[in-house]
């Protein structure tokens, strides 16, 4: 729909690939995990992530300045909302005020303001969408908005590519076959990651990309990406600057201790408001072989 001739340069289809480009990262929020539908199903689901990867890869030539200049009717719609919102907002208010509705939050809706609220949406989805609309909207830089989207589709491409590759692994741990499209995606993947200065520099790239959409994204991408051992240096950075951005997600524990030189240069004391972490990180703060005791950490550990 979005790449039809005919609505391809709509403004009004940003909005569409906000939300597309933001469910797509939502997806990698998550912990990798091991698969377990049967086997037919495992491979019907690598053929629909071979699909998805192939319509966003072909995304980019519709990716245009076009896209982002509004049109006449577009901005008369604008200019009428913008006179009815103190009407709408009027309105809400004495609505709220009759009902018993009168206790709970009011939300505010995409569909009416192109924004999301920072109070309406908790979920790890709305905090993706939030950014990236935020940052989709905030700037009228035409070319910064072509830039930024560009990105955003660079960084999903490189995370179906990885999730396409480890599925790929479970259907055929021998390697014995391949699925059919896959040649493609690994072959993109290959050129982008060349070798390691360059898988270097672009995952660290990448990394500062989805930590500013959303701390949840960025911190499971070393757990996708293990043969670059920079890319996990730069989450521990990120995490130990912004401890609370992450303290709700026990994945993001080991990255913020790290190295031991957390102990010794780094507030430790944020390691008591962290989320539960299992049992066997709690035992590893326990033993000296892989932490130092610390009176914090075993604190944390056997609470």
């Amino acid at each position: 729909m979005l790449q039809g001739e005919v609505t391809s340069v709509r403004p009004s289809n940003n909005v569409i690939r906000q939300r597309v480009y933001a469910s797509a990262l939502d997806y990698f929020t998550l912990s990798p995990q091991g698969p377990t539908q049967p086997h037919a199903r495992l491979r019907a689901d690598v053929k629909l992530l071979i699909s998805f990867w192939q319509v966003l890869y072909a995304d980019g030539k519709y990716i245009k300045k076009e896209i982002f200049l509004p049109k006449d009717n577009d901005l008369a719609l604008s200019s009428n909302l913008a006179q009815l919102e103190p009407y709408i907002e009027q309105l809400g208010q004495n609505r709220t005020a009759q009902t018993w509705h009168a206790s709970s939050s009011s939300s505010t809706h995409y569909v009416n303001t192109l924004t999301l609220s920072k109070n309406a949406v908790t979920s790890t989805r709305g905090s993706v969408s939030r950014k990236m609309i935020q940052d989709g909207k905030s700037s009228m830089d035409v070319e910064k908005q072509v830039k930024m989207f560009l990105k955003w589709r660079n960084l999903i491409l490189l995370l179906v590519g990885n999730e396409i590759e480890r599925l790929c692994a479970w259907l055929n741990p021998l390697g014995e076959s391949t699925e059919d499209g896959v040649a493609p995606v690994e072959q993109w993947m290959k050129s982008t990651l060349p070798e390691i200065r360059v898988e270097t520099r672009v995952l660290k790239e990448n990394a500062r990309l989805a930590w500013e959409i959303s701390p949840e994204l960025a911190v499971h991408l070393p757990t996708r990406f293990r043969t670059c051992p920079t890319l996990r240096e730069t989450l521990q950075e990120m995490v130990r600057l912004q401890p609370e951005s992450v303290s709700h997600l026990p994945e993001a524990l080991p990255l913020f201790l790290g190295d031991n030189s957390v102990f010794e240069h780094t507030d430790i004391a944020h390691v008591l408001t962290w989320a539960t972490c299992s049992p066997v990180m709690a035992l590893s703060l326990l033993t000296p072989r892989q932490y130092p005791l610390h009176p914090v950490t075993v604190q944390y550990a056997v609470r």
